[in-house]
């Protein structure tokens, strides 16, 4: 795992698996070095060890793992997190990596970067295993911020639905004056990440501030969840 910003660059980071390794700390395992310009690094946690956090962390062969990590940038700049998918294998072992805060799941095997603002998003998860699609659910209904914000045309905005229902889910986008200006989702959903793109041109608005609102409906009640975004 890389961490990018500015000039600034981490190498240090990283998960695995090994018969070798132990539950705490080894040679597999890895710090990260004295920080000799602003702090960027990738901190897993190990409060049993007087470094307190690995770099590094690398964990004996199993199925299924979770890793928790923390991102902790001096700099709230654009900070984009990179690893090599390539070398990943021809298997059906997965690795999914999930921003906490964000409520947004990325395929390692698909992407091979996410970029994100350390100040809204420090805190991050490693799915290894199978079929997690089926495994990892969101622990509530949340309506993501919506990004790139400003946007001048293509808007990502995600959110999640939990449970096990399924849920009347409509997503909709008002301007200022509570005109409804588009209906960018309106189905039946299962509990999962979801992201829905809104194509700003195929709109034919003005620039300003926008409100997009979710609508989550099942057994006769409905909650609703409301942002903004600047184009």
């Amino acid at each position: 795992l890389k961490l990018s910003q500015r000039d600034n660059t981490f190498n240090f980071g990283g998960v695995g698996m090994s018969q070798k390794a132990s539950q705490s700390y080894d040679d597999l395992d890895d710090f990260s070095p004295p920080t000799l310009f602003e702090k960027l690094e990738i901190q897993f946690d190990h409060p049993e060890h007087f470094m307190k956090s690995f770099a590094r962390d690398v964990v004996n062969t199993q199925a299924e793992f979770e890793w928790e990590f923390k991102v902790d940038a001096e700099l709230n700049e654009a900070t984009t997190l990179n690893w090599e998918n390539q070398d990943f294998g021809e298997n059906t072992n997965e690795l999914y990596l999930l921003d906490v805060s964000r409520h947004i799941i990325i395929d390692m095997r698909l992407q091979n970067q996410y970029s994100f603002d350390p100040s809204k998003s420090s805190a991050f998860k490693i799915y290894f295993g199978q079929d997690l699609k089926s495994k990892v659910k969101p622990e509530g209904i949340f309506l993501g911020e919506a990004f790139p914000n400003p946007s001048s045309r293509l808007v990502n905005i995600p959110f999640t639905v939990s449970g096990s229902e399924y849920y009347q889910v409509r997503l909709e986008v008002y301007d200022m004056t509570g005109r409804k200006v588009t209906t960018l989702l309106d189905k039946e959903l299962k509990a999962g990440f979801y992201s829905t793109i809104w194509d700003v041109d195929q709109t034919g608005i003005v620039n300003g501030l926008y409100a997009y609102r979710l609508m989550v409906r099942t057994n006769g009640k409905s909650e609703t969840y409301t942002n903004r975004v600047i184009i």
